[in-house]
């Protein structure tokens, strides 16, 4: 049987259930570059709140997970914890320079990375139409910075950084979730927790620690951890075990579409139409790839 393919005890209901949490990633990870926007708090005490809550309210619910971890899966957990700490504040950081349609844009071109990685690290098979959505994608992202009359800023190169960092989480959650068979929870615990102390050192490197002082901050803090962070990331390295890296993080390629739309209704931002099609032609490149 193939790597990215399921053993289905009960087709339908497996089925159903894959579906199902499908449309909660997509749904989750939409929201997320706004709800950093609302919290009204700088780019790494956004990550770090997202990170700590979350990774309170997951270890409140399974605690003893954690003793199945050795010191080879604890420090690779780690370095995914670093990976993923720098990606947040970093992309977070390019939310409050460029829109947010380019930034989720560039942020999700990570399964470009993660389909090099699965060759390369893992030995996965590259098929033909990988190679052309690879190379269509590529070609398109140069004209989405440069040929649509846009600047190249530091929002983007944070952006595209950012990228970098979290394909290097996704493919390390990928070996831990499948070789080592690490369950969900038993990894992204001290993951997440990595990464809130990365976000933290970040945060006194810049001496910009911010606590969410009113209710409203608090609110989209809390939606931050819930929503995007256990309803999106956490559910993906949930899929890990079972489909490649390039795979699962495809599913982000849904949040510039739907964080482009979210920000039109509530932030008011809009990007010319000729862009908004050049980056569709981006996502739809890299979907090009493994369907």
């Amino acid at each position: 049987m193939g790597d990215n393919q399921v053993v289905w005890i009960r087709p339908r209901l497996r089925r159903v259930k894959l579906i199902a949490i499908v449309l909660v990633i997509t749904l989750s990870i939409s929201s997320a570059s706004i709800l950093v926007i609302l919290s009204r708090l700088n780019p790494g005490s956004a990550s770090l709140w997202r990170l700590a809550l979350s990774t309170i309210i997951l270890f409140a619910f399974d605690r003893k997970g954690l003793r199945e971890l050795t010191r080879k899966t604890l420090l690779l957990s780690m370095v995914a914890g670093v990976a993923l700490g720098l990606h947040f504040t970093l992309w977070m950081e390019s939310l409050f320079l460029i829109p947010v349609f380019e930034s989720t844009l560039l942020v999700d071109t990570y399964p470009l990375l993660l389909t090099l990685y699965e060759k390369a690290f893992l030995k996965a098979r590259v098929r033909p139409k990988e190679i052309i959505g690879l190379t269509a994608a590529s070609l398109l992202l140069y004209f989405f910075l440069g040929g649509v009359n846009q600047g190249f800023s530091i929002g983007h190169v944070y952006a595209l950084t950012s990228s970098f960092f979290v394909s290097i989480y996704f493919l390390i959650g990928r070996v831990l979730r499948h070789n080592f068979n690490l369950p969900t929870k038993t990894y992204v615990i001290p993951t997440y927790a990595t990464a809130a102390i990365t976000s933290l050192i970040y945060c006194l490197f810049k001496s910009s620690i911010e606590i969410p002082a009113t209710p409203g901050s608090l609110l989209f803090v809390i939606l931050l951890a819930i929503v995007p962070m256990i309803g999106g990331h956490t559910l993906m390295n949930y899929l890990l075990k079972f489909y490649k890296s390039n795979t699962v993080s495809s599913l982000s390629l849904v949040e510039p579409i739907g964080a482009s739309i979210l920000a039109y209704l509530i932030l008011g931002q809009a990007e010319p139409p000729l862009k908004l099609v050049v980056g569709i032609g981006v996502v739809a490149s890299v979907l090009y790839t493994w369907l």
